[in-house]
């Protein structure tokens, strides 16, 4: 049905083209109406079909059906994890990397409004235990800016405090150049340092906290795309660009071989 509507669009779309053109003033008074009239319906027909499908995925978005439901399930079962869908109270939202950013009241709040009707800030919840370690891996949508960005994350429990750590990766195009400009945290590895972006209050305990073992599975690990990895005293963040429900054990394999090298638990 859709690739009918496309069909039909393109065709309306040329149709108007020729029209406004006087391309059809070849074919005569008669038939360059029919082909008005057929082009117009076409144009009409297929912007509706098309705008009719994009509501129509939105509301399922936001209301999926009983089997999208069943296969979280059985995926969430798959990892040994239990699917809450979206019950929020199962998730630790402390972390800097969910806060609001500054910017306009009201046309944050008209953002943040449209976007939640159209889809959950927090989406297709998995919670449980990873190799020893309660984790919760989601699907997160930020809707601070224009364009919204599709995360999946997972947070888990560390056997040990440390201070605030916020850590970036960098683009591969603009981190050379972000690098040069950013006067903040240097660890003096320069792989690492060229790869990563760290906010943190203390940079000393953040050198001793981020050792060779650390930066070297940050390096490994961090997922590739939109890395970002947060440290709040005891409780580990770990997100990356959106994945499918199916390959969440990668993400869950970063975020515990993260966990590791941060705060070894010995098993």
């Amino acid at each position: 049905m859709r690739t009918l509507a496309y069909w039909a669009l393109g065709l309306g779309f040329l149709v108007s083209i020729a029209a406004y053109g006087g391309w059809l003033r070849v074919l005569g008074p008669s038939l360059m109406g029919t082909a008005v009239v057929i082009g117009s319906v076409a144009l009409l027909g297929g912007g509706a079909v098309l705008g009719g499908a994009w509501l129509y995925d939105l509301y399922r978005g936001r209301f999926p059906t009983t089997e999208s439901r069943d296969a979280m399930v059985a995926d969430a079962m798959a990892l040994g994890l239990r699917s809450v869908e979206r019950d929020l109270s199962a998730l630790d939202l402390r972390f800097r990397f969910f806060q609001k950013g500054k910017g306009h009241f009201l046309t944050r709040s008209l953002t943040a409004t449209f976007a939640s009707a159209v889809r959950p800030r927090f989406d297709w919840i998995f919670a449980g235990s990873w190799r020893g370690r309660e984790v919760r891996i989601f699907d997160y949508t930020d809707a601070k800016h224009d364009d919204a960005g599709e995360w999946t994350c997972a947070t888990l429990t560390l056997d040990k405090s440390f201070p605030s750590l916020s850590i970036t990766r960098r683009d591969f195009l603009t981190g050379r150049l972000e690098r040069l400009i950013d006067r903040g945290f240097r660890s003096g590895d320069e792989g690492f340092d060229r790869a990563f972006h760290v906010v943190t209050p203390d940079a000393g305990v953040a050198i001793a906290t981020l050792d060779d073992r650390a930066r070297a599975r940050l390096l490994e690990s961090a997922p590739s795309l939109n890395g970002v990895v947060e440290v709040d005293e005891s409780r580990l963040l770990v997100c990356g660009g959106r994945i499918a429900p199916g390959e969440r054990k990668l993400l869950l394999d970063a975020a515990d071989a993260i966990g590791e090298a941060l705060a070894p638990t010995g098993h």
